[in-house]
């Protein structure tokens, strides 16, 4: 069986993901850390709730 598919999918080269950050840390602070790697444009940090219902 082939799959065929026809569609176009855009891949961002620019963005990464890091995990397993302490939950307790600030967007300033990420950036400090990442700034010395080049500019940073935007930084979206999302924090979500544990299973035990803390930030």
């Amino acid at each position: 069986m082939a799959l065929r598919c026809d569609r176009i999918i855009e891949v961002d080269t620019v963005s990464i993901f890091v995990g397993k950050l302490n939950p307790q840390i600030t967007d300033s602070e990420l950036r400090a850390r990442f700034s010395a790697h080049g500019r940073i444009i935007d930084c979206n940090l999302v924090k979500r709730q544990s299973r035990h219902g803390r930030v």
